[in-house]
C-alpha cells in the first residue's frame, strides 16, 4: 500500500531531515571542539609549613589496623536461656561489673520454683 501524499504537502517530510541532520552537525561540532581543547593546568601542591620546636605531639591518626589485646578471656554462661540484649560491642573496654549479656530468667525462675516445691515435698514426707 502506497500512500500519496500531494505536491504542497512534500516540504513537510524535509522538516525532520534537516532538524536531525543539524542536530548531528552541532554534536560532531562540540565533539571536535572538546579534542582540540587544551589539557587543564595542574593545580600545584598546597604547601604548609611550620616551624621545628621540641615537645610532646598530641593528636591521633586513623587508620585501619588489627590490634592483639596482651590477655584473652573466654566467656561461658553458666546458665541457659534466651539473650535478651548484649552488652558493648566488640573492641570497647570494659570494667568489672558491667553488664555484658543479658538472659531472659523466666525459665530458670519456674524451674528453682518447680525445685523448691519438690524439696519442701520431700522435707514434709521425711517428717
Amino acid at each position: 500500500m502506497v500512500i500519496a501524499i500531494p505536491r504542497s504537502r512534500r516540504w513537510l517530510l524535509a522538516i525532520p531531515l534537516v532538524v536531525i541532520t543539524g542536530g548531528l552537525a552541532l554534536h560532531f561540532y562540540r565533539l571536535h571542539q572538546a579534542d582540540d581543547s587544551p589539557p587543564p593546568e595542574a593545580a600545584p601542591w598546597a604547601l604548609q609549613t611550620a616551624s621545628v620546636e621540641r615537645g610532646s605531639v598530641a593528636g591521633s591518626i586513623q587508620s585501619i589496623a588489627v590490634i592483639d589485646a596482651p590477655q584473652e578471656i573466654t566467656l561461658s554462661p553458666q546458665v541457659q536461656g534466651t539473650v535478651l540484649s548484649v552488652g558493648p560491642r566488640a573492641g570497647v573496654a570494659v570494667k568489672r561489673g558491667d553488664l555484658l549479656v543479658r538472659i531472659d530468667s523466666r525459665a530458670i525462675a519456674s524451674t528453682l520454683a518447680s525445685l523448691q516445691q519438690q524439696r519442701r515435698s520431700a522435707e514434709a514426707q521425711a517428717d
